[in-house]
This record gives structure tokens, C-alpha cells and sequence, in this order.
């Protein structure tokens, strides 16, 4: 049985949107886990408690369908629960709806625990999922990996790792990942698809003053729809992977 649920509503800003007027998938993500942030804080195990441990939590995975992406001045309800745990990772499950009650986004997201000082993964702290009320388990969550990136169509961009890509874990913010491959699919793109889903695997850290290298490929599924693979690399080093699918309009 899953955990507690918890939800939270929220008015869409405009600076929270992209140039298509709707919310950016990067900003969607953070706001989904300010609001598991929150619950964490209401149940007295938030981001404060873990540190006291010497330990944080960090994303190894994160899932993405999309029905729409609402827009500026819309208020949307995030909810969220988490879905079981074993020995080292955590399952977490968000939804978004509109205000009528429509289904927006779902995403899946895979937590572990990381010692703060070590930077290595460590065991679940039973105490710190205690008050969620969820599920304990020897079972694995197997999630499928992203598209490989055909290296003989892909292009490749650069970028390096600023001051605000860094958040308190001292290590690229995972929205700014989604900055980078949605940044490295050009303008005209974006404008042009509308995406329907986003599966990202979190490899290796990425410290400030990185050069990174951005890695991307399409292909037309038979569908119809577009497949966009990416992978970031760390000199020379995969540090996270990522596909995406749109639909042309």
C-alpha cells in the first residue's frame, strides 16, 4: 500500500513559462518536488532533519508523461505520493491537474540517500520514511533507460556549469539538465512539437566551472512521433541521459 498523500495548489506565473506561453517542463519539475519538500517539512523529516544526518536526497531517475503542459495564470494541484521503498532507493509518484480536474502530467521519480561529505549513496535511513507511511520492500523498481544517442546524427553543444546551475547539494540542479536538452533542440523546435513525454537518468555529478558536452539526435518513430535522445558528458564522462517524444503540430 503507498504512503501518504500529500497536494498543494499553485498559480502559474509568467516567469515560470517558456516562449510558448506554457510552464517549463524544467520549472514544473521543481515545483513538483518543492511540494514532496513540503510534506517532508510538515511531517518533520523535511530537507533540515536529513541534513542533521549528514545526508541528503538525490534524483537518480525521473519519468515524464505528459497530457499538457498548462499555462501562465492557470492554478494547478500537485499531488504526490510516494510509493514504496527498500535498502537504498525510494519511489515517489506526482500528478498535476488543471482546475477542472484534468489530468496534466504524472511523473515517477526514484530517490536515494547520499552521505553529504562522501558524495557516495548510502542505505535508507528507515526513520526518515517512517512518517510517510510507506510501503517497505526487497522489490526494485525497474524503470526502462533513455534512447541511446546515435552518434552518427548527433550534434553537440557546450556548456558551462554557472554559479546558479549549482543548488544546495553543491552540484548541478537537476531541472537544469532539461534546460540543457530542451536548449540544444533549438527554438524552432520546441515551437513546432509539442512534447508528450521525458525519461531522465542521473549518472554523475556536475560541479560548478564544468565545460559539459551536450550530446542530441532525432529520429521519426512509426508512429509519427519524434524521438529526441541526449546524453551530457563530463570530460568524456556520461553524466546524465535523456529521451524525449513529441508530437509535430
Amino acid at each position: 500500500m503507498s504512503g501518504l498523500i500529500y497536494e498543494q495548489k499553485h498559480r502559474i506565473k509568467y516567469y515560470e513559462c517558456d516562449a510558448t506561453k506554457k510552464i517549463s517542463v524544467p520549472m514544473l519539475l521543481n515545483i513538483m518536488l518543492y511540494v514532496s519538500g513540503k510534506q517532508g517539512k510538515l511531517l518533520n523529516v523535511g530537507d533540515d532533519v536529513v541534513a542533521q544526518h549528514g545526508l541528503s536526497w538525490i534524483i537518480l531517475q525521473t519519468e515524464i508523461n505528459v497530457e499538457r503542459l498548462p499555462k501562465a495564470n492557470e492554478e494547478i494541484t500537485v499531488v504526490t505520493q510516494p510509493q514504496s521503498y527498500n535498502k537504498f532507493f525510494t519511489y515517489r509518484e506526482f500528478k498535476v491537474y488543471d482546475e477542472a480536474g484534468e489530468l496534466c502530467v504524472t511523473t515517477h521519480c526514484t530517490f536515494a540517500m547520499m552521505d553529504f561529505n562522501k558524495r557516495k549513496m548510502v542505505r535508507i535511513v528507515d526513520e526518515l520514511v517512517a512518517p510517510y507511511e510507506v510501503e517497505a520492500t526487497k522489490k526494485l523498481v525497474r524503470t526502462p533507460k533513455p534512447e541511446i544517442v546515435d552518434q552518427e546524427a548527433a550534434k553537440t553543444i557546450d556548456y558551462r556549469v554557472r554559479y546558479l546551475d549549482i543548488d544546495a547539494n553543491q552540484h548541478v540542479n537537476n531541472a537544469k539538465y532539461l534546460d540543457w536538452f530542451l536548449d540544444s533542440l533549438g527554438l524552432d523546435f520546441i515551437k513546432n512539437h509539442e512534447l508528450k513525454s521525458i525519461n531522465v537518468k542521473y549518472e554523475k555529478e556536475v560541479s560548478y566551472g564544468n565545460w559539459v558536452q551536450c550530446e542530441v539526435s532525432q529520429k521519426v518513430q512509426e508512429d509519427g512521433r519524434i524521438l529526441t535522445a541526449h546524453q551530457i558528458n563530463n570530460d568524456g564522462i556520461p553524466s546524465c541521459e535523456a529521451s524525449m517524444t513529441w508530437l509535430p503540430l
